[in-house]
């Protein structure tokens, strides 16, 4: 394992003190503490081609998107599959989960909303506004589940996780209806991130688990469909 960076060494300390122990990176728990650092390589990596101009080719956000979905689809499955819980007496288990469920959603938010700011010039600020905002209210609820799982132990309250969930669920809301309404993507994907939308809403990992396959498979088909949709003169996903 390479030297971790500064903010490596945050999350390792903070696994430290969760479980009670003061050694060394060698001597942690692999595992665990490369189950976070996976999240920071992969922002990592995502703002490095942003701040390298790519603005990320379309296959290369047609695959990231597809990947992300899938994440999406396969916890939500998991999650309908195990013991249903009756809060607030017992809960179904979901903290092992959650943190893939945030790291598909930045795999959706992040490169989908950094692509879409190829139209800002036509789509105006509106429009790069609600872009920008998909990006960052990707990354705050992925933000409040590291932090709800390295210093409350995946049970305690923190703001970031419904607060960043909620806006993505507005601004990815207004990006299908922004996109429809000035062409961007046909209004077949258009449709379909609206209504992937409207699925993030019902869904809650103790009641209705079935939301994140819901969106996982419109994300699913919004990817597969991007390359063979794209309105004409407009740069294809693919």
């Amino acid at each position: 394992m390479k030297d971790p960076g500064l903010v490596e060494y945050v999350v390792i300390a903070a696994l430290c003190k969760k479980n009670k122990k003061t050694v060394a990176l060698k001597n942690l728990e692999k595992q665990e503490a490369a189950y976070y650092i996976v999240w920071i390589e992969t922002v990592r990596f995502l703002f490095n081609m942003k701040s390298h101009k790519l603005i990320y080719p379309g296959k290369l956000v047609w695959w990231i998107t597809l990947f992300g979905a899938m994440l999406w689809i396969a916890s939500g499955l998991v999650l309908s599959l195990r013991p249903a819980g009756d809060p607030p007496h017992t809960f179904r288990t979901s903290s092992d989960l959650v943190p893939l469920l945030a790291l598909g959603l930045i795999l959706v938010g992040v490169p989908f909303g950094f692509r879409m700011l190829t139209y800002e010039k036509e789509g105006g600020r509106l429009f790069k506004t609600v872009c920008r905002a998909v990006v960052i209210s990707s990354l705050l609820y992925a933000f409040g589940v590291l932090i709800r799982n390295l210093f409350f132990n995946a049970t305690g309250w923190e703001p970031f996780m419904p607060f960043g969930f909620l806006a993505f669920i507005i601004s990815w809301a207004f990006l299908g209806v922004l996109s429809l309404k000035k062409g961007f993507l046909s209004r077949f994907n258009s449709v379909l991130i609206i209504a992937s939308a409207l699925s993030l809403l019902s869904f809650n990992d103790q009641y209705n688990p079935y939301g994140a396959v819901v969106f996982g498979l419109l994300m699913f088909f919004v990817s597969l469909s991007m390359q063979h949709h794209s309105p004409p003169g407009k740069p294809k996903f693919a």
